[in-house]
């Protein structure tokens, strides 16, 4: 049985090791009055506060105890042990009481009767391909992480999160503090390979970058938030998104196929720039109810692809350089087109439905489809929709904002009545220039 805690800090470095502590209960500090002599956090550790390789299971397999004298300490309490060897059970164990400096008690049976078993406690965690990290991680837990991590196989958890008890991934700088945000490649890697990383549900990931290869992606569980994160792929699909789920401030790139594409709805992606997709920047499929706003999606075969899908959202956008379309959809309807970007290149098509679908709504969109394209399909303009060059600062540098006083101050007006510019805005107007986050 695994651990059960769901309120477990977790510390994974490139630094620690798969078989060190690497976690902490912080309410057993709580439990003693916060006494700074009883239970510190030894798991902001490059290595292990204590290794033992000959502790003994009692009876009950939850007493465990050493013939070294002084190695335990009160200090103890609350940090995960790691076991494994002679014959128990391996895997991460809380210390919950100590009793000796020869004696504690863990949180559940390591198997009983056991002997020479090595136990370490403390120490950042790291994960490799032999680790039973993502296995044994509770509902309710919290990972920071840094640096650059390998792991290997597929993953699972032990008790599955919920909308109460969600695992939270969260990166921070090697070196920094773990309340500071980090942008670029600041952000701990997590490199994948041809393993795919999946969350189950419930799961928040913030300030993380994976490297992806072959047919597996990132998979966001129902429920799940991806956040100030980046995905480059040569997968199927960077990115799959289950239902309720959320990606804000991220990017992603997929040289094998689709940025991101989703199993179930709701879904919402606001502010991401999503680029150099071999097929689609987003596929909706035949999904109802996605939100797609404030993002950039830049050089990819179409910008936004979906189905026969209905409520859909796409909302101040900007798709640039897209070889077939920027938007293309076969009979969506009963969605809103609103002040989007929309700037495809010669031979491509701006919007196009395969099947005319009358119940959509355009409107303070700009189309425009220079030398050889087309503006549309099957699809009619909005009242205030335009076709004009943006005249974007730099496009192939990736800054996209646009200087044309048509597009600046041709959106639908904001609350108090003032056009807004129609696109994107703000930050993602240039994502490799003024947005540290990305790229």
């Amino acid at each position: 049985m695994p651990l059960t805690n769901t309120a477990i800090v977790w510390e994974i470095r490139d630094t620690g090791n798969a078989t060190y502590g690497g976690g902490f209960f912080a309410g057993r500090q709580a439990a003693h009055g916060h006494d700074p002599a009883i239970s510190i956090d030894y798991s902001q550790r490059d290595s292990p506060i204590l290794t033992l390789d000959n502790l003994a299971t009692d009876g009950a397999g939850t007493g465990l105890s050493t013939a070294t004298a002084g190695s335990f300490t009160h200090a103890m309490e609350g940090n995960l042990i790691y076991l494994t060897g002679g014959g128990a059970t391996a895997g991460w164990y809380e210390i919950v009481t100590y009793n000796s400096g020869t004696s504690v008690t863990i949180d559940r049976s390591a198997g009983l009767n056991k002997s020479n078993v090595t136990g370490n406690v403390g120490g950042a965690v790291a994960l490799d391909s032999g680790s039973l990290f993502f296995v044994q991680l509770p509902a309710g837990n919290t990972v920071y992480i840094s640096g650059t991590q390998t792991p290997g196989g597929a993953q699972g958890t032990a008790i599955v999160p919920t909308i109460t008890t969600p695992i939270k991934w969260i990166g921070y700088k090697a070196g920094a503090s773990r309340t500071a945000t980090p942008t670029g490649t600041d952000r701990p890697l997590i490199a994948m390979a041809a393993y795919g990383f999946v969350c189950p549900v419930y799961t928040l990931l913030e300030n993380i970058r994976f490297t992806i290869d072959t047919t597996a992606g990132v998979s966001i569980g129902t429920g799940g938030y991806f956040s100030n994160c980046k995905v480059n792929g040569t997968s199927t699909a960077a990115i799959t998104l289950a239902g309720s789920t959320k990606v804000i401030s991220s990017e992603v790139t997929n040289s094998g196929g689709i940025g991101i594409t989703m199993s179930a709805t709701p879904v919402k992606i606001f502010d991401c720039y999503i680029h150099d997709c071999l097929t689609s920047g987003i596929n909706i499929g035949n999904n109802n109810n996605v939100s797609v706003h404030l993002c950039v999606i830049d050089t990819c075969a179409t910008g936004i692809a979906g189905g026969s899908g209905h409520n859909n959202e796409i909302v101040d956008n900007t798709i640039y350089n897209c070889s077939t379309a920027g938007l293309s959809y076969s009979s969506g309807y009963n969605a809103i087109f609103i002040n989007n970007i929309i700037y495809v290149p010669d031979g491509a098509t701006g919007v196009v439905w395969t099947t005319l679908t009358n119940s959509n709504f355009w409107d303070y969109n700009d189309i425009y489809a220079p030398g050889t394209g087309t503006l549309r399909t099957l699809v009619t303009a909005g009242t205030h929709d335009i076709s004009v060059d943006p005249d974007f600062v730099d496009a192939a540098g990736g800054d996209f904002t646009p200087r044309n006083p048509l597009v600046i101050y041709g959106g639908i007006s904001d609350i108090q009545g003032n056009p807004r510019q129609m696109g994107a805005i703000l930050k993602m107007s240039r994502p490799t220039q003024g947005f540290g986050s990305l790229v």
